[in-house]
């Protein structure tokens, strides 16, 4: 943005010179018609110079010879005058090319410094949203680390759990090894209970044939 407002000023600063140099252009082809005409000017009055000598005979032959000489000199002026007259003419077509060239690339400056100052506004209002977009970021990042975290913890749990499901397993079995034991057991005692229960009915049964 500041380049292309520095190119603008350029610009503008060009085309202020070209514009001026134009208007000095303008009052150089004035002051150039102006030599022309006292050129001339002075060309006619060494004529009429060498008229009057020439009328005056032998003493005015030193006269037209300086009529001559200011005739050529005045004749030497207009064929200068005219060169600078075209040369300075060339360089005014020069020159209004460049003020129409500059005339049709001021605006594009223009247009394409307001575009420039558009798109800074749009870039500043990107650069906002992505600051807010990386500091949500951060935000998921930390909430991430938290999670794992989390995870590390639920694993420890996890295996904590695990360890004292084994633990418990063992027991179990060992619970199931005992019962297993008094099962046994308590069938045995059924047995002997049955025996002894049929020793006392035998035992009855021989004490009767002893009553009175």
């Amino acid at each position: 943005m500041e380049k292309t407002a520095v190119t603008e000023q350029l610009t503008r600063h060009m085309a202020d010179k070209i514009y001026r140099l134009k208007d000095d252009t303008s009052a150089i082809k004035t002051i150039l018609d102006l030599l022309a005409k006292l050129t001339q000017t002075t060309t006619i009055l060494s004529l009429n110079a060498s008229i009057e000598a020439a009328r005056a005979g032998a003493a005015g032959r030193a006269f037209m010879v300086v009529a001559g000489e200011i005739k050529n000199l005045a004749e030497q002026s207009r064929q200068s005058i005219g060169k600078i007259t075209r040369i300075t003419e060339s360089i005014r077509i020069e020159i209004d090319d460049t003020v129409s060239a500059v005339d049709d690339v001021y605006p594009l400056f223009q247009e394409q410094l307001g575009s420039v100052k558009e798109s800074g506004l749009i870039l500043e209002s990107v650069q906002n949203h992505m600051g807010a977009f990386i500091a949500h970021v951060e935000s998921m990042t930390a909430s991430i680390g938290v999670l794992d975290k989390s995870q590390e913890q639920l694993a420890m749990t996890i295996g904590q759990v695990g360890a004292v499901s084994e633990e418990a397993l063992a027991a179990t079995q060992q619970v199931s090894a005992i019962s297993g034991g008094q099962l046994e057991v308590s069938k045995r005692l059924v047995g002997l209970s049955n025996q002894l229960e049929e020793v006392s009915r035998r035992l009855e049964a021989s004490l009767s044939r002893f009553t009175i």
